[in-house]
Formats: C-alpha cells, sequence, structure tokens
C-alpha cells in the first residue's frame, strides 16, 4: 500500500469517481457529533485567512482506496474501502459552497467548485461517472436528487414538497442544508469576530477557495492488488464504534460474495435493503432488551447466532462469532439442518429471520404473540428470543395452534417462575438447550 497528504484540490479536481461499494453502511454522520466539528475546523481557517492573510494546514482524518479496474477509455475510479462517511460530507460541503457560488452570481468560484463536485460532461460516458463520490446503494437516490436541486430552497422542496424547513429528517440533504446555513452566516458576517470587519464578497470567496483547495488535507492510502482489503478495512473498523456488527457482516458477505455488479445488486436489494433502508429507522433504532441497550440490529444478529450456533453469543463477539460460522462451523451432533454454505444462502437466511424478528416488535394487534410479548416484558428476560426467532420462522406462518401453544407454554413457564421468586440466572443454557432439542429431536433433561 501506498500513503499521501493530499489537499482537496488534488483529490477532487482530477476525473474520477469514488465509488461507495453496496456493502458499506448508510450515510449516518449528524450534525452535533460531526457536521458541526468539521465547520468549526473550516471556519477557524477561512477566519484566520480573512485576518492574517495565511493559515495552517488541517488534518481530516484517512481514507483507503482500493483500484477499480476499469474498461479502456472510461474514467478512473477508486472502491472506498474506509471513510466514505468523511468523503461523502465533503461532498456535501462542496455542493453547498458550489450553490451558493451559483446564487452570488460568482462565476469564476462556480467553476471551481463545479470541478470538485461533477466530472466534466464531455469525459463521462454514462450519468453515474459524472459524480466524483457515488454512494452505497441506500444513499443513491437522494444524492443525486441534492445534486440537481439548486440550492437549499429546492432540496427542501425536493424532499419534502413544500418551503420553508430547516431540515428534512434526512441525514444526505440534511448534511448539505447545515453546511448551506453555515456558509451564509459566514458570509453575511454572522458568525465572524469583530476583529474581522470590512471584508468583500470577493475576499470571502476566496479565503473560501483557498482553505479548500489548499488547506484541508486527508492521508490517502492506496492499497494494491496484494492487499486484502477485508482485512484491512475489518482492522480499521472492528475495534472502535463507528460500525455496528451488522455492518461488518454486510460488508463481509457482500464482499465474498461471486457475480457480476448486477447480480450483487440484485442480491443486495432482496436480501438487505430492508436492513439498510434510511427511511426507515428500524434497525438502527436503539431498544432495551433485557438489561441490554442495543440498535435493534445488533440485537437481532446476537439472537440469530446463538440460534445456529447453539452457543451464547455476546454483542461484543459478534462480527467475529460469525465470521467463524461462516467459515468453520460445523452442526452439532443429530443436527441435520441444511445450514447455508455461501455468502447468498448467509444473506438470504438473514433476510428470512430478519422478517420473523421484525414482527416481535411490530404483531398483529391482539394476537396470541402481541400477548405473549407484553407479558415477556414484565418477566424482563431477553434469553428466550433465539428459540422464540426459531419457533416462529418454523411454526407461525403454517402451523399457528402449535406456535400459540408454545408461546402457552413459555408464558407458564416464565411467569410462574417469576411469580415464584425463583433465579432467571440459567435462562441462557436454559434455552439454548431448548434450542438444541428443537433442532436435533433430543429432549432436555
Amino acid at each position: 500500500m501506498e500513503a499521501n497528504t493530499r489537499n482537496l484540490e488534488r483529490i477532487f479536481d482530477q476525473t474520477i469517481a469514488y465509488q461507495i461499494p453496496l456493502f458499506q453502511r448508510p450515510y449516518v454522520w449528524k450534525e452535533t457529533d460531526n457536521w458541526q466539528p468539521l465547520w468549526d475546523d473550516i471556519q477557524l481557517l477561512m477566519d484566520k485567512l480573512l485576518r492574517d492573510d495565511k493559515t495552517h494546514s488541517h488534518f481530516l482524518g484517512a481514507v483507503v482506496l482500493e483500484q477499480v479496474t476499469n474498461a479502456t477509455g472510461s474514467i478512473e475510479a477508486r472502491q472506498v474501502i474506509d471513510g466514505q462517511q468523511r468523503l461523502t460530507t465533503l461532498q456535501l460541503f462542496l455542493i453547498a459552497a458550489r450553490d451558493l457560488c451559483a446564487e452570488l452570481d460568482e462565476q469564476k468560484y462556480l467553476e471551481r467548485f463545479t470541478d470538485l463536485t461533477a466530472n466534466k460532461a464531455s469525459r463521462i460516458d454514462s450519468d453515474i461517472e459524472s459524480y466524483k463520490v457515488w454512494p452505497t446503494n441506500s444513499d443513491r437516490k437522494a444524492f443525486v436528487r441534492l445534486h440537481a436541486a439548486g440550492g437549499p430552497d429546492g432540496v427542501v422542496v425536493e424532499f419534502l414538497g413544500k418551503k420553508g424547513a430547516a431540515r428534512t429528517g434526512r441525514n444526505i440533504p440534511d448534511a448539505y442544508l447545515y453546511f448551506s446555513e453555515q456558509l451564509r452566516k459566514w458570509f453575511a458576517g454572522e458568525l465572524l469576530d469583530d476583529d474581522i470587519e470590512g471584508k468583500t464578497q470577493e475576499q470571502h470567496l476566496e479565503a473560501l477557495w483557498q482553505v479548500v483547495r489548499a488547506h484541508l488535507q486527508l492521508v490517502v492510502i492506496d492499497l494494491d492488488k496484494d492487499d486484502e482489503s477485508q482485512v484491512i478495512f475489518e482492522t480499521l473498523n472492528a475495534r472502535g464504534t463507528q460500525l455496528l456488527p451488522g455492518d461488518l457482516i454486510k460488508n463481509y458477505l457482500f464482499h465474498k460474495a461471486k457475480g457480476t455488479e448486477k447480480e450483487i445488486q440484485t442480491l443486495y436489494d432482496a436480501c438487505w435493503n430492508d436492513f439498510d433502508d434510511p427511511g426507515v429507522k428500524f434497525w438502527r433504532e436503539e431498544v432495551t432488551q433485557g438489561r441490554v441497550k442495543r440498535p435493534r440490529i445488533d440485537l437481532f444478529m446476537q439472537h440469530y447466532l446463538t440460534l445456529h450456533t447453539q452457543d451464547d453469543i455476546r454483542v461484543a463477539h459478534i462480527f467475529n462469532a460469525f465470521k467463524f460460522y461462516a467459515e468453520h462451523y460445523q452442526p452439532k451432533n443429530g443436527d441435520e439442518r441444511l445450514l447455508p454454505d455461501s455468502p447468498a444462502k448467509h444473506l438470504q437466511a438473514l433476510h428470512n429471520y430478519g422478517k420473523v424478528f421484525r414482527t416481535f416488535y411490530e404483531p398483529e394487534e391482539k394476537s396470541r404473540l402481541a400477548v405473549f410479548l407484553q407479558r415477556l416484558e414484565a418477566v424482563d428476560t431477553a434469553t428466550v428470543y433465539p428459540f422464540l426467532l426459531e419457533a416462529s420462522h418454523t411454526l407461525a406462518e403454517n402451523h399457528t395452534e402449535e406456535f400459540e401453544n408454545i408461546l402457552n407454554w413459555l408464558e407458564s413457564f416464565l411467569v410462574r417462575r417469576m411469580i415464584c421468586g425463583l433465579t432467571t440466572k440459567n435462562y441462557n443454557r436454559l434455552f439454548i438447550e431448548l434450542v438444541k432439542s428443537a433442532q436435533t429431536g433430543g429432549r432436555i433433561t
């Protein structure tokens, strides 16, 4: 691999497309944690330029890129292995600056910022090649709509169908609206210190341009053909809190999946799109289950793996446990299940069980399952969920009576023990043994 420090002009001014793979997570950066700190850093540099005619450079972090094999004559492309949130945010900021220049009728600066946000039409063969950054699947429609909206008012109308709102409730357009708002306030002098007065619009634009072109820097790590991009991705992300275990599992499976880009896209649409859907925040919403508060997708993955490995899986170990399960797991004695043996089959299984898990939070009103789940909250135990997941997956649709009998049995057992004040300490092992029994045809003693 090769690492170099690059300013934004060097990164974006060339004819290039930075492609974010479909197995990456959606755009999740937010105002308080991400956009505001970035803006504060940018404003500090611009203020210093206006005041002193010079400023220092600011390091924004690192991105990891992998060369993409191109057809002869097509534009250069890189796949973003790590740093997609940062690159996407920078593009949204640059689009906001571009639209402001258009609004101010500053053609010189409009052309400069346009060159950092879009490849020239004369150099591309398809519409998607016009974008310097091509986001992951779930963000592409929003990014394209924003790119063409022409300004903050156009963005609000595009996403809400009306004028006057400050935000849309979606991360991609809201990041753009945040930076547009801050740029306009800065140009109007609302954010400037008292010792910076009397500066012209031209001076503001030049300060903005000089900071963007020369003083915002990234370390760009280019991988060569012998570098293990998946291993690098896991090393950079698995030890932090930036990515959920589900994001790492998604990356792992789609990286391993075989097929053309169209086939991979079809697999994504069929099996993973529901987990990523930015318009439905079900999977990333944090909920409390037992003593744990985690995003729902983490809890689902934990219960799914406990069910399929017949072992007690901790949240902190989800990704490593899944990777071992996918690569090395051998069924226990007597277990005759046909376990997934390919990335596509793993994705299909996750999709199928994910639909079942979702019914636990959206059960049919007044159904036996809804009543059971309500009473399960009073019992306050989550260890039953792996067994409940399998029972519901196997029986709920075509063997309703048998499934409801199981719910009756579970409810009676749990409520009677709660009333008697008996410990729940060994419930995890008890229900794992119940899972084993159900999967092997054995009995619990």
